[in-house]
Formats: structure tokens, sequence, C-alpha cells
């Protein structure tokens, strides 16, 4: 018998070459049918997270949208359900309420007021929160424990204090009047003592060292630091300012003395109102606080994460 020589294995032959085939035929098979795309729980939970944001900036935004609408209606369709549709946009009402009162005036004395609050309570909040932040004496902590405290005192409890103070001192129908008494919170030392607490001690240390005095070392080094905390500050206390309707109320007595918001109320009277002026007045009287938010708002962002998470 002739010596036949063994014919090796094709690739196909055998458990192994079977496997190889049938992987090769799954690969085949999955690239015929088109990919369907796979919705993960992750990109659920992203999809209703962002529908949440937006719903809730649409709730925020909507007062403003509905003034916005107000003030386009003609003062005949003013107390109308009807958002932007309906009736002819009448822009004439911005300059009817411009010169309703001497709206330039009133909008002059609510930025002196709010600007000079603004400064006060920057100055007066940054060199108490170094105080309690930087500087170590006494009962520190307990005094500032009692100087926070006051925050739960209502405003309404302190403004016949405040009132008579400011007759005692002859400020009353002033600028002056309108500026200081209410420029003096424990809610900025507060928050500029979480900023001054963030920064690293070592500075201070080191200027010291060097033979710098307090004065120096709070203007010269830590001032320059604490831009952001001043400019959330600042945007606060200007907006709380600038919307302040009770204390010029009673703090002022002459005309040419009253803010825009004593200037709105005047569309309001026993005999009826201007629904659609008096909104006009409202969207002219929100311009300048927008402005500033958007003009602030890098250091608004930086300020918030560094006092909210304690510079961490």
């Amino acid at each position: 018998m002739a010596n036949a020589k063994a014919e090796p294995l094709a690739d196909n032959d055998g458990p192994m070459g079977r496997e190889k085939t049938k992987r090769s035929w799954d690969a085949t098979a999955t690239r015929a049918r088109p990919m369907t795309p796979r919705i993960s729980s992750r990109m659920v939970l992203r999809v209703a997270a962002n529908a949440g944001v937006y719903a809730f900036a649409f709730i925020c935004a909507f007062p403003f949208l509905w003034m916005l609408s107000t003030a386009l209606k003609p003062e005949n369709n003013s107390i109308t359900n009807s958002f932007f549709v309906g009736y002819p946009l009448t822009w004439s009402n911005f300059s009817s309420a411009w010169s309703f009162f001497p709206f330039l005036r009133f909008m002059v004395n609510s930025a002196i007021m709010s600007l000079g609050g603004a400064l006060v309570v920057i100055v007066s909040s940054a060199t108490g929160g170094y105080a309690f932040g930087r500087l170590r004496f006494p009962g520190r902590d307990k005094f500032f424990f009692v100087y926070v405290a006051t925050l739960l005192v209502p405003t309404g409890v302190t403004i016949i204090p405040l009132f008579l103070l400011s007759r005692y001192l002859g400020l009353y129908n002033t600028y002056w009047g309108l500026i200081f008494p209410i420029s003096f919170t424990a809610f900025g030392t507060f928050l500029m003592r979480q900023f001054f607490r963030s920064l690293p001690r070592e500075l201070s240390d080191s200027a010291r060292v060097d033979g710098a005095s307090e004065f120096r070392t709070f203007f010269q080094i830590i001032v320059p630091l604490i831009r952001p905390a001043v400019a959330v500050l600042g945007v606060f206390t200007f907006v709380a300012d600038w919307s302040n309707f009770l204390w010029p109320l009673i703090e002022t007595q002459s005309t040419n003395l009253s803010t825009l918001t004593l200037g709105l109320s005047e569309f309001q009277s026993e005999f009826g109102s201007y629904t659609s002026y008096m909104m006009a007045g409202a969207v002219l009287t929100v311009i300048p606080t927008v402005v500033l938010v958007i003009l602030l708002q890098k250091y608004l962002v930086r300020g918030l994460a560094f006092t909210s998470f304690g510079g961490r």
C-alpha cells in the first residue's frame, strides 16, 4: 500500500473552524442590520433635568414677560388676559410713562441712593468682615454671633427707630438720610467674613513679617483679592435699595428726593389706575438692574462660588 500523505485540515474543518465561521457570520449579520440607538437611564435623567431647569426658568421669567406684555397693551385693554396677541403693540406707553412724572429726576435719585448705599455697605461690611474673620481679639465669636442674630429682627420693627435717629441727626429729607440709616447690615458682614476666612492666612502673615501695618495689609494685600465678593454684595445692595419703597416713603418729604418706586405709585389713585403706563414705567425701572447684573455676571458667579463653599 502506497503511503498517502495526510492533507492538512481546512480552516473551516473541525470545531475551531466552525466557531470562527459562526462568529464571522454573526459579525456580517450585525453589520447588515440597522443599528437602533440605545436610550440609557443617564440620558433620560439628563433630558428630564434640562426640562425641569427650562420650566423653572420660564416660571421665574413669566412675571417679567407679563409685565412687558401689559406695558405694550392699549390702556383700555390693559386688564385683559391676552398675552402679546390680540391687540396692537402700543410702544407709545413708554414715552407716556416717561413724561407722566419727572422720570429722569426720580431715576437720578434712585441711582444716588442705590450707589451710595452700596458703597457704604461694601466699606462697612469689608472692614467688619475682616475684623471678625482675620483678627483675633477676646469675645470675637460671641460678638459676631450677636451681630448676626440681628438678622432675625424684622425690618418693620427697625423702621421707627431709624426714622427717629435720622430726625435726631438732622438727616431727614436729605440724600444722607436715604443712604446711611439703612446701609449697615449683618448680612454683608457675614458674607465678607466667609470670603475672608477662605483666603490663606500666610498672605497677611508674610506682609506683617515685611513690616506692613494692619491697614496696609488690608488695603494692598486683601482688598484686591475680594473683588468677586464685593461684586456680589454690591449687586445685592444696589438691587435692594433700587427697589426699596418703604424707606424713601418715610424718609423723604420733598418731590425732588423721590425715587422711582415712589414715582410708580403715582399711576394709582383713588379715581383709578393707569395699568399699562405703570407696567411701562416698571420695565424702564428694571433695565438698570438687569444691565448691572449682565455686566458683573462673571464676578457674581465667582463670588457666589467662593462664599458658598468657603473658597474651596
